[in-house]
């Protein structure tokens, strides 16, 4: 889970709290752990569901909901800033998001916290920068219009933190930040924002310029975020200006007018989600009785809107997607101390489950066999399950996914470890394998699948593997011809146990590892744990 730091007298300022009393809500009444609280400064361990607490002044409105300083959804003057931003067509990262919050007060604790919101989202969201970046401008140094287009590598500009000009190509290939965020674009010519006298905001996803950096006579904030995702953009815009509205004397909010090639988009876009929670559902998970006038309260002070058994989720809570997770936070309000405790009505003694024992039995053998685990999330994307095979099928699908990346739910691992292959070569010789589930329907089943990648690997090395792994287990298997999406229909084999199809292993198709950048042969195979329980 990430960790935060923040100053307690910063938390205090923001909140009107006394230190002591705030320490003790955020151990006791905040989700999280508070790690310690030395000269003044608080370290605390956060959770992913809750980026608004990345930054002290998402932890400051929480704060001021449990101690009634402000209750309900918190509120804000939506205003419209002016300004346009021209969107043009940037492949690698073809979305990008704007929002301004007036009359901000900056000092180096408000910049220290933008900087640690900014970093905390991009690396957790935003996978390091390779699906989101964030920056923070000051908007009374910029000149709008704004663009968002590419940019030559011989422009200059003077990035943060340099004492001098420099070219975009020499940021890219020379500078720390260059080298490690310049591979998610085009290198050629990167994207950057602009303002209206062409000077640079940012090269994308690289660096911003020290020209318009936040300062801390700045007092009017603009603030980008760009992607490859548009929920999660404007879903992590909406938690960016939430933030620093915290910190807005007259709490307004500007908007953008982002002018795309299809369309114009007023930007953040406020989506103001409805569930439907009401007391008899509450008390009914939780075990307590609470009246509909006691449930008001409770998620007044967990910053919601109620009335008549529906809650309004703030923009900035995208990750509340069921009653349950309103019901939990109802739960940290009333304090889980106060919920009651009951024992199990039945007795048991445990013992492992059979599948788990086949798993930990087939992990052992495949690395006895020289092969190096790998993990992958079960869900996943299309592009990776069904295009890059290159086999149309049945998938199940996320009602409501917080990304593309993760929409669908595995069917099979191959295609993942495809995906693994591509960005761990080029080496002599590359042997991986991951043991997990995936769904069939609403059935689950546990599989054990590897990759073998090399010259002039060919099913034989992939057949010999098998044999060995499931020679660790005391089995033999017998081979048939067999076919499925992105194998060689010649080069592929069912895998049976006992007369019961358990798996199969094949040679990959050549255009299947040119879509995925690999230029060696691969063999995959994948065997089905649940299968292997009681065979002979």
């Amino acid at each position: 889970m990430p960790v935060v730091s923040f100053y307690a007298w910063d938390l205090k300022r923001l909140t009107g709290i006394g230190v002591d009393e705030a320490v003790e809500l955020l151990r006791y009444r905040v989700k999280g752990e508070v790690e310690s609280v030395e000269e003044g400064l608080i370290r605390m361990e956060v959770t992913h569901d809750r980026p608004d607490h990345f930054s002290v002044e998402g932890i400051a409105r929480t704060l001021k909901g449990l101690k009634r300083v402000e209750t309900g959804m918190p509120r804000c003057g939506v205003v419209d800033s002016g300004i346009t931003t021209y969107v043009d067509t940037i492949e690698e990262r073809p979305y990008s998001f704007m929002a301004v919050v007036y009359d901000v007060d900056v000092d180096a604790a408000a910049i220290e916290q933008m900087i640690q919101l900014q970093e905390k989202l991009s690396q957790t969201f935003g996978r390091d920068r390779r699906t989101i970046a964030i920056g923070f401008y000051d908007l009374d140094r910029l000149r709008p219009p704004l663009y968002y287009r590419r940019v030559s590598r011989d422009f200059r500009y003077r990035p943060i933190g340099e004492g001098r000009e420099m070219d975009v190509g020499e940021v890219l290939d020379n500078t720390e930040k260059g080298q490690r965020y310049g591979r998610h674009i085009r290198r050629d010519r990167p994207p950057a924002i602009f303002d209206g006298e062409g000077n640079i905001l940012t090269v994308v996803p690289v660096l911003g310029s020290e020209h318009n950096k936040v300062r801390e006579d700045t007092r009017n904030v603009l603030i980008d975020v760009t992607g490859t995702d548009r929920r999660l953009v404007l879903n992590v815009l909406n938690v960016l200006a939430f933030n620093l509205l915290e910190r807005s004397k007259s709490r307004r909010l500007g908007t953008v007018n982002m002018r795309y090639e299809a369309g114009d988009v007023t930007s953040p876009v406020l989506t103001y989600r409805e569930l439907e929670v009401d007391a008899a559902q509450v008390s009914r998970h939780l075990g307590v009785d609470v009246s509909e006038e006691r449930l008001a309260d409770l998620l007044s002070m967990a910053r919601y809107d109620y009335s008549k058994g529906r809650v309004l989720v703030p923009p900035y809570r995208f990750l509340v997607l069921h009653p349950v997770d309103v019901i939990e936070d109802v739960a940290i309000v009333l304090g889980y101390e106060g919920l009651p405790r009951e024992f199990p009505q039945q007795f048991g003694v445990g013992k492992r489950n059979d599948v788990e024992l086949a798993t930990n039995l087939l992990r052992r053998a495949f690395v006895a066999m020289g092969f190096q685990e790998v993990a992958n999330y079960v869900l996943t994307s299309r592009e990776i399950i069904e295009e890059l095979i290159m086999w149309r099928r049945p998938l199940i699908r996320v009602v409501n996914p917080v990304s593309e990346r993760y929409a669908y739910v595995r069917d099979h691992i191959y295609p993942q470890l495809l995906v693994v292959a591509s960005r761990n070569m080029p080496v002599a010789e590359l042997r991986i394998f991951e043991v997990g589930d995936v769904a069939h329907g609403y059935a689950v089943e546990r599989i054990a699948a590897f990759l073998l990648c090399r010259d002039k690997v060919t099913l034989t090395d992939g057949i010999v593997a098998t044999n060995t792994l499931l020679g660790y287990l005391g089995l033999k298997p017998v081979y048939e011809h067999f076919e499925i999406g992105g194998l060689i229909p010649e080069r592929t084999a069912a895998i049976y146990i006992g007369g019961r199809r358990v798996g199969f292993v094949g040679e990959v198709m050549p255009e299947v590892l040119l879509g995925v950048g690999l230029d060696v042969p691969t063999v995959i195979g994948e065997i089905s744990v649940d299968g292997l329980i009681g065979a002979d």
